[in-house]
Parts: structure tokens; C-alpha cells; sequence
């Protein structure tokens, strides 16, 4: 083959990808160009080629793909070319039964730096205590310890919990991934794939399943001690509920096959009533936006778009449960989970295009990544991890019941992260702030960290429901800056098409403008309604005046808890809207890319 890039070998670790490779892959014979990537195709931009003559040789079979239907400027969604309304505009799926739910493995949120030193008070030598109470996946943890300097010389315990038994053993087995396998590439790739992509190779299920087995032999609860690099370490209380899970995951390859795995996500993903809710995510996306959105649909491999896949042969054990279900709901999204304008310069910077997003998110992940590992094996973390209830687990502090993990009764925190439990539909604000208030420092930046994911469902005109309902100066500035897609009927022949057709391009144009509605006298009138001041003033606590970790309006912050709204400045008043520049380019990131409407974050 020809070609000025590094071949890469055939030896091991072959499917780690430092650049994005070669596309001329021949799937059925097993074959792959091994030299980068370089000269990009002219068409859909989802593909490069080390040189014309691989081009060549692979465009009959690239040409499916780079001719697929999904990429037409003719595509509509289903039900437009069937002439209905669409089935998410009465909130039920297309056989009447509710829409799917399902356990969230990934953060619907883009991971933010709870610490964000630059902002706030410290010294190198300072030690902080941080919680993650209601954690979810890594992706904060990983992007906090990330933001500690290189030359950080005090100490950061960290107190991670979940109440899903499952969620915890996942952050167990990646953490222990990322700090124990010698081998750093081996051990950021593997945890990578594990974290976010539906298979992966055999030799990657061999290391998990040493690691499960070393879990396994723990026979008293909170006795596992694991060291994380050279500095860092993990204590977990393991009790024997969690070693069953460990037990079942282990045994999970007697009762369903990669091929059972493939027709199970295929089932979840391609569900023919939920197809107005996969095309509604399409809808604003540009053509090879759409086609890379549905070829991690069909794959669920978090590769770049070219990339060989043939190595990713073993079901992920911890994204299928142990009888071989789909764990999460059909619509999650890894894209959700971080920065959409970080994602891209990531990916950019290994060769990726902004057309190949989830190829431009493995390389984000993958920087992010080796940056924890780097940290593991350089500074003082300690991460103790607990499987509770958020309320219990405060309680049990209180009562000095971890300390055999490090936690005693005496243990404050500088950070407490608590994720959208202060939601009406989980714990609330006042049980949230009695439970956690008085475990925070008294330090002018301690600070209570949540969000209200549900908030504008409990609070009329917390988002508009209809055009209609937005001030007409928002409207024009708006329209005026193209950021609204322009609602032209096309010739049809019929009333029914023509219904159909608006109604789905109003619905996407309601979820683009949620992005320039100022709700905050309505949060503000949320949070009055449901108690947020005597929860202050019976814990002691207050509002910041100056955020210093987050910006305005995605929490409320007390010293201590906030509301971040995307796009906004970290010194923005509460009534700030989202900045995207002058082009169009960052309002398409933001608001037609990811599945995350700007009415649930705000």
C-alpha cells in the first residue's frame, strides 16, 4: 500500500487507534489497510485514506455508506413519508404503551470540573475532600481530577456513591482498569470500550474477567484495597449482594452469545414504534451527522467511522446484564456526556473530521483518559466507593459508619455533588440540603453541586410550549441570526402530509428556541414555591453571590448548589441566555447535534 503515514503493526493492540486509520477495510476477508488516514473523502468526510490508490480499491464497498439514503437531501422522517403526526407529539409510542425506560449508565449532562481550582481559592499543597453522592458513571470524577495541576502536591479523597449495585461495579471494574493493567494504551482503550461501546475484543473481556474474579475473592465488607498507578488508590465496600452481581457477570457468557447481544440491541435500538423518536434526533442534523448517528445505532462500537471492527467480538458485559438485556433505555447517548465543542478539536487534533463526531468523541475520551491515568500514577487520590442510598449514606457518615473506608463522623467536604436528586420526583430540595448541608466545610467555596433535570415539568412557562409563548424580541433575534430552522410547507398532496410535515418542524423548532428563553424569574419562583429558603436557613447555608464553579442557572446554588446552563459564561448573571459566536457552527453543536434538548437542562 501506498503512503507517507506510520503503518501501524500487526501485533497486538492493533485496534487501539492513535490516528484515524486507513478506511480500505475488507470486513469479509478480514483485511485492513494499516497506515493512517490522510486524504478524506470529498463526499460525506466520514473516511480518510492513506493515499488515492486505497481510495480506489475501497469505494465499492464505502459507496453504501457514502450513498446511504439517511444522507440525501430527499430524507424525511417516517412520519412525514407516511403522512401521520409523530408519535413523541402525544408522548407514547406508536403501539400506545409509554415511552421505554431504562437504567443511565451515562451522564446526561456534559462532565464538569466540581473543583475548578483557576476559580477558586487553593494552594498546591491544599488537600480536598469531594463527594460524587448520587455518581452515576465516572465522567465527573474523570474530568475533576483532570483539572488538578500536574504539580498538585496535597491530597484528594474522593467519596463516590451510587445506589445501583450495577452502576458501582462498573466504576469499580474501570477504575480498576485504568489502574492496574501495566499497559497504559491497553488500559485506557479497554476502559474506553467498556464505558461506552456494546463489544469489544476478546482480549479485553479476558482482563475484565480477572479483575471480576480478584473482586469476587472478597469475603468481608469493605475490605477491597486496590493501588491505582504509583500514589492513588480505592477502597470499596463490597458486601455480598455486589459479590453475586461479580458472580453473575462472570457466568454471564453461559447464557447469551455475541450474536444474542448483537439481535438484543438491534431489538432496543430499531424498534420500529420508536422510530419517530430516533428520527426526531435526526431531523436537525446534517447529512453525515445522520449516518454517523446510525451507524453507532447499528454497531454500538465508539470507534471512528473507517475504523476495523471485526476485533470487537465479545459482548460488553457491563452494558448487557447478566441474562443478556439492554440495560440502558434505546435513545442514551455517549455524545450527551461531554462538551460537544471540546469533542471536535479532540478529534480534529488525531486526524478525525467534524463530520465523524463519535470518531472525534473516541479521541476526546480516549485524551481524557490517559490524562487520569497520568494523574493515578503522579498525585494523592484516594477514591472511596459506596453502594447506598443518597439519604442513608449521609446518615451513615454522621454515625461513623465508614470509617473503615477513611470516612469518619469528623470527615467535610469542599465538594459536594449530588446530581438532580433535588428534583420533585427524587429526594426534593429540603431532604437533599438536611441530609448533606452540614457535611459541607465551613469555607467560603464549599459548595453543594446539583441540577434540576425536571424542574420546568412543575412550573408553567418554564419553557415555551409553543412559539407563541416566547417574547416576539427573542423570535426576531432568532430568525434574524439563522438560528431558527425556517418552517416553509412544501407542495403536498394532502392536508394530513402537510400537518404532519409542520407539526415535526415545529417541534424542533420549540426544543431550538428553548436555547434563547430567559427562565429565570420562573426558577427563581420554582425554587421559592418549594421551599428553597427555610432549607437555607435551617442549614445555615446561602446562595452564592459569585459562582466560581459552574455558571448560572442549572442548579441552585447554596454554598452552595447551582444550576449551570450550557453556554453560558461563569460570571453571567441568572437571566444570562446561551452564547454560541458569531457563525453557526457552535448553535449547531449545541443545540441540532446532541440528543439533550436545551427545555431539560435549563
Amino acid at each position: 500500500m501506498l503512503g507517507v503515514a506510520t503503518a501501524r503493526t500487526l501485533g497486538q493492540l492493533r485496534y487501539v487507534l492513535d490516528r484515524v486509520p486507513c478506511a480500505n477495510v475488507d470486513p469479509h476477508n478480514n483485511k485492513e489497510c494499516l497506515r493512517d488516514g490522510i486524504l478524506v473523502c470529498s463526499s460525506c468526510r466520514l473516511v480518510l485514506y492513506c493515499s488515492k490508490e486505497c481510495q480506489k480499491a475501497h469505494w465499492r464497498i464505502h459507496a453504501s455508506d457514502c450513498k446511504d439514503r439517511i444522507r440525501s437531501d430527499k430524507w424525511t422522517p417516517a412520519w412525514v413519508s407516511e403522512r401521520r403526526l409523530p408519535s413523541f407529539m402525544t408522548g407514547r409510542d406508536l403501539r400506545g404503551e409509554p415511552l421505554s425506560q431504562g437504567m443511565c449508565l451515562w451522564g446526561n449532562m456534559p462532565a464538569i470540573d466540581i473543583l475548578n481550582i483557576p476559580h477558586n481559592d487553593a494552594t498546591l499543597h491544599k488537600p480536598f475532600n469531594i463527594a460524587f453522592v448520587a455518581s452515576g458513571d465516572l465522567r465527573n470524577l474523570v474530568r475533576t481530577v483532570n483539572g488538578l495541576p500536574h504539580d498538585y502536591a496535597g491530597k484528594l479523597t474522593v467519596l463516590l456513591n451510587d445506589r445501583d449495585p450495577f452502576v458501582i461495579m462498573r466504576n469499580i471494574f474501570l477504575l480498576m482498569i485504568l489502574g492496574t493493567i501495566a499497559d497504559r494504551r491497553k488500559a485506557v482503550d479497554a476502559a474506553l470500550h467498556f464505558w461506552y461501546s456494546a463489544f469489544v475484543p476478546n482480549e479485553y473481556h479476558a482482563e475484565l474477567l480477572l479483575i471480576v474474579t480478584s473482586v469476587m475473592a472478597v469475603t468481608a465488607p469493605g475490605s477491597l484495597k486496590v493501588t491505582l498507578g504509583d500514589k492513588a488508590g480505592l477502597e470499596a465496600d463490597i458486601d455480598k449482594d455486589m459479590r453475586m452481581l461479580c458472580e453473575a457477570i462472570s457466568m454471564s457468557s453461559q447464557f447469551y452469545t455475541t450474536s444474542d447481544a448483537a439481535n438484543e440491541l438491534a431489538r432496543i435500538r430499531f424498534d420500529q414504534s420508536r422510530i419517530d423518536l430516533r428520527h426526531r434526533q435526526m431531523v436537525p442534523m446534517e447529512p453525515s451527522h445522520r449516518l454517523a448517528f446510525l451507524e453507532y445505532l447499528r454497531f454500538g462500537l465508539l470507534l471512528p467511522f473507517g475504523a476495523h471492527n471485526a476485533y470487537f467480538n465479545s459482548p460488553n458485559r457491563l452494558l448487557f446484564s447478566p441474562e443478556g438485556r439492554w440495560v440502558q433505555t434505546d435513545h442514551a447517548n455517549p455524545l450527551d456526556s461531554w462538551d460537544i465543542e471540546d469533542v471536535i478539536p479532540s478529534g480534529k487534533a488525531h486526524g478525525a473530521k467534524a463530520e465523524d463526531v463519535f470518531g472525534c468523541l473516541y479521541y476526546h475520551v480516549l485524551d481524557q483518559l490517559y490524562s487520569f491515568v497520568d494523574r493515578l500514577s503522579c498525585l494523592k487520590i484516594s477514591i472511596k466507593i459506596v453502594n447506598d442510598d443518597t439519604l442513608d449514606l449521609a446518615k451513615g457518615i454522621k454515625k461513623n459508619q465508614l470509617a473503615p473506608i477513611g470516612i469518619d463522623s469528623q470527615s467535610r467536604f469542599d465538594r459536594i455533588e449530588v446530581s438532580n436528586i433535588m428534583d420533585l420526583e427524587y429526594v426534593g430540595i429540603r431532604k437533599t440540603l438536611d441530609a448533606w448541608g452540614s457535611l459541607l466545610k465551613e469555607t467560603k467555596d464549599a459548595t453543594l453541586v446539583g441540577y434540576f433535570m425536571n424542574w420546568t415539568q412543575h412550573q408553567r412557562d418554564g419553557v415555551p410550549r409553543t412559539a407563541g409563548a416566547l417574547p416576539k424580541s427573542v423570535m426576531k433575534r432568532l430568525t434574524n441570526e439563522g438560528r431558527v430552522s425556517s418552517i416553509v410547507p412544501l407542495q403536498v398532496s394532502s392536508m394530513t402530509r402537510l400537518l404532519a410535515k409542520w407539526m415535526g418542524q415545529m417541534t424542533s423548532v420549540i426544543d431550538d428556541l428553548c436555547s434563547g428563553y430567559d427562565n429565570s424569574r420562573q426558577f427563581d419562583t420554582f425554587l421559592t414555591k418549594n421551599g428553597l429558603g427555610p432549607a437555607l436557613k435551617s442549614n445555615k447555608l446561602k446562595r452564592k453571590p459569585q459562582h466560581s464553579i459552574v455558571p448560572h442557572v442549572r442548579l441552585v446554588r447554596c454554598t452552595n448548589t447551582f444550576l449551570q446552563r450550557l453556554c453560558v459564561p461563569l460570571d453571567a448573571p441568572p437571566s444570562a441566555i446561551p452564547e454560541f459566536g458569531k457563525d453557526s457552527e457552535g448553535w449547531y453543536l449545541q443545540v441540532s447535534l446532541p440528543s439533550m434538548a436545551f427545555s431539560r437542562v435549563v
